[in-house]
């Protein structure tokens, strides 16, 4: 019980304090159902029962591989988009997403690795001394400071006199499309001084939007817009009479259903007392949310200088609707610029109460004359002055302490739950809180064929991991089937295959699932698939530039059908219409659209709906191509490199019959692995003889596969479970490597992952055989970019590769001790009899790397490892990795082994996150100001 004990709290400190962390389908899926109580209906899965060794069929969906505290759908989460409701992000599935978290001095972001619909819950509101308010249910954490003591708390816990802190530094980073930002500014100046509803004026209560101008810089701004945004549609501009010395006070009125489009999309027919910002500005972008609020602050606000004496100013922006105060609190919020919202006083009894927006910090005054400011030109000279160093102010931190003024129940509602990478996140900037190889045959509809695979890959993909398939067992094109007829060939299902991951990523609610894809060089679709996502690639291009092409030159010819004298869609009758014409065609827009626009210009049609695509990689042009939803590599063995040195023909071959199915120049094969690399990043490159050199289990079979980032490298149909260590956690403040200390975390997580063998589920029968049988780990580590940099060591140079190198041989020779101790007590995995001189061999073999002895002595290898070099490694390094070497192999020859891997080097993008490291994996760090947005 006590080495039970210790085991359990060594591993909480360990994942507490970010020392190490399991892959993320872990933190998603095991142990949910033992921790939690947690069922779902059977999905195919299957375990080998460690009791009777028997394979069995999962009867639960988590049985074998966290009450949940929500927020209502309303409830807005901080992101560099700008505010977005929590129950969107859930019902839109937007895992990945980028929010912030308050982290790194309040800017900090992480990213949505799960969402939830957790139904109906009572909702409380915590109201801040500011008048932000956030909503959660009672269980939900809050981080707050009570007594002094800051500290996660329930939100049934808070109490009126604590606080909960608030970031006062996020930003929005998100662009905007040119049209939104006049149309913001436009919703901006009619729920700050303007009308919009059904006039009985017109014709039939014709729909009416009027704008009120006090001065000309107003006027001109305003007219400006209606222009781009009503391009046609006739306007009027009235000049008022007032007593009111300086003022220009115009009202410029538009009738008509063109107006119904704009004034739905923004949710303008409300009163001014249900003012909200409206949702389409909060996820515009921030060009249109900074034009929507210089636009409300010029027609609504003011800037104010008071009490020269006492250095007072502020900007201030005064609502009957409490809804739009505070959701432009929110927005101000989002973009850096702190605020607070009060009640005014209103004793006319005809009058509503006056809810009025403060920016008076000096700080927040000054962010808003650089991102907002306003239109005329006196209040921008009001504005210079109050942000003048006469007028310096009370100064705000990153992070502010806000008092809780209230906390009441607000009843029961639908809510949400979000799962961030970080455990944290920002709700309207307060912080809350919180992979396979398979196989496939030649086969369409069988067991083990090609439509089984997309069915195993969807249990994969469903529960947060990654699959990889050599596919090079699939007939090329053309080649012969048994019913008769040739086959269409291995892309045609790559295809499918890659819409069907798509779909299942799309709509999956833990991280984003990966895909590798391979295939053997000598496969007769080999140049197809080389080309598969540059000619994608090429296909985007494309349909964005043709679709904004197309728009442009149709949107001129339905325009030069309206002539000074009137409507005339005739070419013939119409020279600029012919021009417009021949242009189209020039550009090679099809004569059916051109005939079309034709025809809708003599309906009376002025606007052409015609859709236009950008290069997101998240955007429906690239949602209409293939190969977006996988990792591509080729499979390259030695015989290739001969052939190429020669400048000689590779053969093809058949994989019905072997027989030969043509030449490529090998060259040529070589080029096109280069160019397409070069395009889009992918073929990569597995060398397929060194990774089965170095295989363990050589009886059992090749090594075809790896999973989607090629770290971990075996036998068909197994799986493997990671954790990485961060290695900036041993490392003193003396330069110094803390070697005990790796030994003991890498000794300690051998043993957690083996115990995952015996807690997981499989998403096949053969999966779950072959990954009790051979028990597969993937220990591996992350910050070894961090290491180097914090030690002044170039990442290229020959100390960070010895470095390097002795850290893993540590690292992967602890993990081997580790299992032949556990084969002692356990007995060795059940694969390891037949495999044990093949394994011993390779064992052999990286003890001689660790040794850096010379190429003769290696067995079996065609390409001598880069040993440790002795000269440029730390002298503690190199003794522990050569001795920790010595105690693999000489324990292994004694016991065995309990695993047939152990360790891998793993990206780890998102557990990298989870455990704040600078760098990922192994990588070097690229930039030293970088920003990461995560797929997957």
């Amino acid at each position: 019980p006590s080495d039970a004990r210790a085991f359990y709290d060594e591993l909480c400190y360990m994942l507490a304090a970010q020392i190490s962390a399991p892959n993320s389908p872990q933190w998603f899926n095991t142990g949910l159902h033992y921790a939690y109580g947690l069922t779902g209906p059977a999905q195919g899965h299957h375990y080998v029962d460690p009791d009777t060794g028997i394979l069995t069929r999962a009867t639960s969906a988590y049985e074998r591989p966290q009450p949940h505290a929500c927020q209502p759908y309303h409830a807005l989460v901080s992101t560099p988009d700008g505010p977005m409701p929590i129950g969107q992000i859930v019902t839109r599935s937007l895992v990945g997403m980028e929010v912030y978290d308050g982290r790194d001095e309040g800017a900090g972001t992480t990213r949505v690795v799960a969402v939830k619909q957790n139904g109906e819950k009572a909702v409380f509101r915590i109201e801040l001394k500011n008048g932000v308010a956030v909503e959660a249910t009672g269980d939900h954490l809050v981080y707050a400071i009570v007594d002094g003591v800051a500290s996660w708390r329930r939100v049934d816990e808070i109490e009126p006199g604590s606080a909960l802190r608030l970031s006062t530094c996020t930003d929005v980073r998100a662009g905007s499309q040119e049209p939104d930002v006049d149309e913001a500014a436009l919703v901006g100046w009619l729920q700050g001084d303007g009308f919009v509803g059904q006039d009985g004026l017109g014709t039939e209560h014709s729909l009416a939007v009027e704008f009120t101008t006090i001065d000309k810089d107003e006027l001109d701004f305003v007219v400006e817009r209606i222009h781009r945004v009503f391009d046609g549609v006739h306007y009027h501009v009235r000049s008022v009479e007032t007593r009111t010395p300086g003022l220009d006070i115009h009202r410029i009125r538009l009738y008509g259903e063109r107006l119904r489009p704009f004034v739905d999309k923004y949710g303008l027919l409300r009163s001014s007392a249900d003012h909200v910002v409206p949702p389409a500005i909060l996820r515009a972008g921030r060009p249109a949310q900074v034009a929507y609020l210089r636009a409300l602050f010029q027609a609504q606000g003011s800037v104010r200088v008071r009490s020269y004496w006492a250095r007072l100013a502020d900007v201030t922006l005064s609502s009957t609707s409490a809804g739009l105060a505070h959701g432009v609190q929110a927005l101000l919020l989002n973009l850096g610029i702190y605020s607070r919202v009060g009640r005014g006083a209103e004793t006319r009894e005809s009058r509503r109460t006056p809810y009025v927006v403060f920016i008076a910090h000096a700080e927040p005054r000054a962010r808003f004359r650089e991102l907002i400011g306003f239109v005329s030109d006196d209040k921008r000279q009001t504005l210079d002055t109050a942000c003048s160093p006469q007028f310096a102010g009370r100064s705000l931190p990153a992070l502010k302490d806000e008092t809780v003024v209230r906390v009441e129940c607000v009843g029961v509602q639908p809510v949400y739950d979000i799962q961030t990478e970080s455990g944290q996140y920002l709700s309207n900037n307060v912080i809350v809180h919180n992979c396979f190889i398979q196989s496939v045959s030649d086969d369409l509809v069988n067991d083990g064929g090609i439509m089984d695979l997309w069915t195993r890959e969807a249990r994969i993909f469903k529960y947060g991991s990654g699959s990889g398939t050599n596919f090079s067992s699939l007939r090329g094109e053309n080649e012969p089937l048994s019913g008769g007829g040739k086959s269409s060939g291995l892309m045609s299902f790559l295809r499918i295959g890659d819409r069907a991951a798509g779909a299942i990523k799309s709509g999956g609610t833990t991280r984003r699932a990966a895909k590798m894809v391979i295939l053997n060089l000598d496969h007769p679709d080999i140049l197809n698939f080389i080309r598969w996502k540059v000619v994608e690639e090429q296909k985007v291009a494309a349909l964005v530039t043709g679709s904004r092409l197309t728009k442009r030159r149709l949107q001129a010819v339905l325009g030069a059908a309206r002539t000074p004298a009137g409507l005339e869609a005739d070419p013939r009758k119409n020279p600029m219409l012919r021009a417009a014409v021949r242009e189209a065609r020039a550009a090679m827009v099809p004569d059916g659209y051109i005939q079309r626009v034709l025809q809708l210009a003599s309906q009376g049609v002025r606007e052409l709906d015609f859709p236009e695509y950008d290069t997101d990689w998240d955007s429906e042009a690239y949602y209409t191509v293939s190969g977006q939803n996988s990792n591509n590599s080729v499979r390259v063995p030695n015989s290739f490199f001969d052939v190429l040195t020669r400048r000689g023909q590779w053969e093809l071959k058949r994989r019905t019959d072997g027989k030969s199915a043509g030449t490529l120049p090998a060259e040529q094969i070589w080029d096109e692995i280069a160019h397409a690399a070069w395009a889009c990043a992918d073929p990569g490159v597995q060398y397929d003889t060194t990774i089965n050199e170095w295989h363990t289990c050589p009886e059992d079979g090749r090594i075809n596969g790896s999973n989607p980032c090629s770290e971990y490298l075996f036998l068909d149909d197994t799986a493997c479970n990671l954790a990485s260590i961060n290695l900036i956690k041993f490392l003193r403040e003396d330069g110094s490597f803390d070697v005990d200390g790796f030994r003991h975390a890498c000794r300690l997580w051998t043993t957690v992952l083996e115990v995952s063998v015996l807690m997981a589920a499989y998403p096949s029968a053969p999966i779950a055989q072959r990954s009790w049988d051979f028990r597969t780990l993937g220990l591996g580590y992350a910050n070894m970019g961090t290491v180097l940099m914090r030690r002044g060591i170039p990442y290229d140079s020959a100390e960070a590769a010895a470095i390097c190198g002795a850290v893993t041989a540590i690292m992967c020779g602890e993990a081997y001790a580790t299992s032949a101790e556990m084969a002692r007590d356990l007995g060795p995995f059940p694969g390891y009899a037949k495999n044990q001189a093949h394994m011993l061999r390779v064992m052999r073999n990286h003890r001689r790397a660790a040794y850096n002895t010379a190429p003769s002595e290696f067995e079996g290898l065609s390409i001598t490892p880069t040993g440790i070099d002795p000269a440029h490694c730390p002298a503690p390094l190199l003794q522990a990795a050569r001795e920790t070497w010595d105690r693999a192999v000489g324990l292994g020859e004694q016991f065995g082994y309990r695993n047939a891997q152990v360790t891998v080097l793993a990206p780890t993008g998102t557990i990298g996150l989870v455990m704040d490291c600078d760098t990922t994996g192994i990588e070097p760090d690229f930039s030293l100001v970088k920003f990461k947005k995560l797929a997957g």
